[in-house]
């Protein structure tokens, strides 16, 4: 039996994602630039919708850029922004050109001339780069998909009800690589930039593009829920951005439902996905989706260089080469970038290139500071790297410190204003150096800051003062950028209530399969899970706040009376509850049902030989008479015979309306209908009869056989006597007279 339903509106995956960029303001000389960009990924509102699902990080300037979307989302931004060499020069200022459509793109202005008297020329040919940062969450969108739903039945468990602490054991499935089938594979660059030299688009990484893995796909009716496939990443490509990509990688509809449950591997590059009982409720789901994805800069290093991106879905491969560009000015006595942001802490991962030009200088003080961060040195994860090499300058700004030589404890680091600062004196009582250096340092967000955030870098020589500014603010959203949140769980239980009281019972078991969704305080869906064979359900990895839970009605359940006593750890809080989780976990969310009652009605049909149309003791029933019942549409749902005695039933029907039909015997008429109010009388015909939590056994219907007339019998009599009479006389009259 095809337990799925039809629907002609389901959309199939949506990312569940945010996406970060970085602006970066910089000057030569005196003349400055500031390009600014506002950027959400996806090619519908839907993307802008999902990103409701996640807490995400964008990059922007001093100057706030306010994202327009659908939805609120949460998202920083870096803003990166290199500040001008105090020199006495003048110029004039750029424009700052900034856009507020859905899907907006960096608006790039070079450089003026500009004159200076710095004693170390600076180069002018300059472009502004951006860090694309992503959301924490990395899901995948689904566009133009369809599905056909399916109704269910789910059967209780036979065990006990385990202990309360008992967790809902995870459903084990198998591959199904080879039943989701993908097809129009694509990996694009979104927006791209035209070489006008080569004229190739490039992906500049760190310009507002984005990779965008696009595919359509169909799933088996035959996968079920449990059931995995997976998505797996070359050697050059990943899912995410500067912000690593989550371990969660959830699949959406379009309506903010769960199809599957990614967890994204970045030892191996590969999200496994596990199909939620969404499959079971729908067949014939097929669509498209788009996700975002990234260089990987560990692997893909070089600017202006063409790396194979491949990835393989399911069992579909597909590859293609794109060439990448970071912006890494070489030219540039100081320089950073966010590495990438950790999903963990939120912490900001930097590097610093000092010197690349291998200039000479005299003074060379190195400071750090952070407004919303701090740092912390008994981790000492603030490293200074030597450069013996020009190369070790990699363009991704992800350098391999394996091969470079540390020098951390050549130097004296400072931490003042509450570590908030960091200084270094990278001359460290050398009269003059050359030397180059890659610093990295990791930012922690402060807790106890309700600043949003930035972290300035500032190189001071003889010949003036070089600065570069990370900031980061939130935008259309409450930022999460306080480091780790607590997560607790919340769940508990589903049970059957037989006794029909609204309080669980010791004697009383748990129901498998029963579906249950957990939403957040907006009603936007975050989970999906189905009860285990004790009746146990658990959500995990949620922080403090309020959420919403549903249950589904098992088929041939109803669900049994709502918060009935006054412990609240074993009444039924009924179909949709509300739980809040404060500092600990909830395991109180639980919900009764208790099978459907079922019904039975009928009675008899009698011949009613005194024909008064009650049913008296010495009548009969009469065998044979068919019995026809109708629900309340007009359909028929039954039909029977009265058995040798005159009786008939139907069973197992639910409260409701009902019609029954009695068909005439051959032969006999109906008797008079409704002659007392008890039920020994005959109903007719048809009965309405209404089954309200009761059997119903009073529906009758008595019939009787006409009798021969009086006055026939009385006319064969005297036809017969006249005739005898008449011959008896006729006889012997003639006898006699003879």
């Amino acid at each position: 039996m095809n337990n799925k339903k039809t629907a002609t509106n389901r959309k199939g995956m949506i990312p569940n994602r945010l996406n970060k960029f970085s602006i970066r303001k910089y000057s030569v000389g005196t003349a400055s630039i500031l390009v600014g960009t506002t950027l959400i990924f996806g090619l519908s509102g839907h993307e802008a919708k999902a990103a409701e699902h996640t807490n995400g990080e964008l990059n922007q300037s001093k100057n706030e850029t306010t994202v327009p979307t659908e939805n609120k989302t949460t998202e920083k931004v870096d803003s990166r922004q290199q500040n001008n060499i105090e020199q006495s020069t003048t110029s004039n200022q750029p424009k700052v050109n900034e856009s507020d459509n859905t899907s907006v793109k960096e608006t790039t202005e070079e450089p003026q001339n500009t004159t200076s008297t710095q004693s170390t020329k600076q180069n002018n040919d300059a472009t502004a780069n951006k860090d694309n940062l992503e959301a924490q969450n990395i899901s995948t969108q689904a566009k133009d998909v369809s599905a056909t739903p399916k109704t269910t039945t789910i059967k209780p468990r036979t065990l006990n009800r385990m202990a309360v602490n008992t967790v809902a054991a995870p459903q084990q499935g198998t591959n199904v690589n080879d039943k989701v089938h993908f097809s129009n594979i694509d990996i694009a660059i979104d927006k791209g930039h035209v070489n006008s030299t080569t004229g190739k688009t490039e992906f500049w990484a760190t310009s507002s593009d984005v990779l965008k893995l696009k595919a359509n796909y169909t799933i088996d009716d035959s996968v079920k829920e449990g059931d995995t496939f997976t998505f797996k990443y070359g050697q050059y490509f990943r899912p995410g951005s500067v912000r690593l990509p989550s371990q969660t990688q959830n699949l959406y509809n379009a309506q903010g439902n769960i199809i599957a449950k990614g967890i994204y591997d970045s030892t191996t590059n590969t999200t496994t996905y596990t199909f939620t009982n969404y499959v079971d409720q729908y067949t014939n789901v097929s669509g498209s989706f788009e996700q975002v994805a990234f260089a990987k800069r560990e692997n893909a290093t070089t600017d202006k260089t063409a790396y194979k991106m491949e990835v393989t879905l399911g069992n579909d491969a597909y590859s293609e080469e794109i060439i990448v560009d970071y912006g890494n000015k070489k030219a540039q006595p100081l320089i950073s970038s966010t590495n990438y942001i950790n999903n963990e802490d939120l912490s900001r991962n930097m590097t610093v290139y000092v010197n690349q030009p291998k200039n000479t200088y005299t003074k060379e003080t190195f400071v750090s500071t952070l407004t919303g961060y701090k740092f912390n040195p008994d981790a000492k994860n603030f490293k200074i790297y030597e450069v013996t090499d020009q190369n070790q300058f990699v363009d991704s700004f992800t350098p391999d410190t394996s091969k470079l030589k540390e020098v951390t404890n050549q130097f004296n680091i400072t931490y003042s204003n509450d570590n908030k600062t960091a200084t270094v004196d990278l001359l460290n009582g050398q009269t003059s150096s050359n030397k180059q250096y890659i610093i990295q340092q990791v930012a922690y967000p402060d807790n106890t800051s309700t600043d949003n955030g930035k972290i300035d870098y500032t190189l001071e020589t003889q010949n003036g003062k070089s600065s570069w500014s990370n900031s980061y603010s939130s935008v259309n959203g409450s930022s999460t950028a306080n480091g780790d949140q607590k997560k607790y769980n919340l769940g508990d239980y589903v049970w059957e209530d037989t006794n029909k009281d609204g309080k669980q019972d010791a004697n009383e078991k748990g129901i498998k399969g029963v579906y249950v969704i957990l939403k957040d305080s907006n009603g936007k869906e975050l989970d999906r899970t189905t009860t285990d064979e004790n009746g146990k359900y658990q959500f995990t990895g949620l922080g403090n706040g309020t959420y919403s839970v549903e249950f589904s009605t098992p088929a041939g359940y109803t669900p049994t009376t709502a918060n009935a006593g006054t412990d609240d750890a074993v009444d039924s809080d009924g179909l949709t509850t509300t739980g809040v989780i404060k500092d600990a976990d909830n395991m109180t969310l639980d919900s009764g049902f208790y099978k459907t009652p079922k019904y039975s009605l009928g009675d008899y049909v009698w011949y009613d030989s005194n024909k008064d149309g009650k049913q008296d003791s010495t009548e009969k029933g009469i065998k044979g008479v068919k019995v026809t019942l109708q629900n309340e549409k007009g359909e028929v749902i039954g039909t029977t015979e009265t058995d040798e005695n005159g009786k008939y039933r139907f069973d197992n029907l639910d409260s409701g309306k009902y019609k029954v039909i009695f068909e005439k015997p051959a032969g006999l008429t109906q008797t008079g209908t409704n002659t007392t109010e008890d039920d020994k009388d005959a109903d007719g015909g048809e009965v309405d009869v209404t089954i309200t939590d009761h059997d119903d056994f009073t529906l009758d219907n008595g019939y009787f056989e006409e009798e021969t007339s009086d006055s026939d019998s009385d006319s064969d009599s005297d036809s017969d006597s006249d005739s005898d009479s008449d011959s008896d006389s006729d006889s012997d009259s003639d006898s006699d007279s003879d």
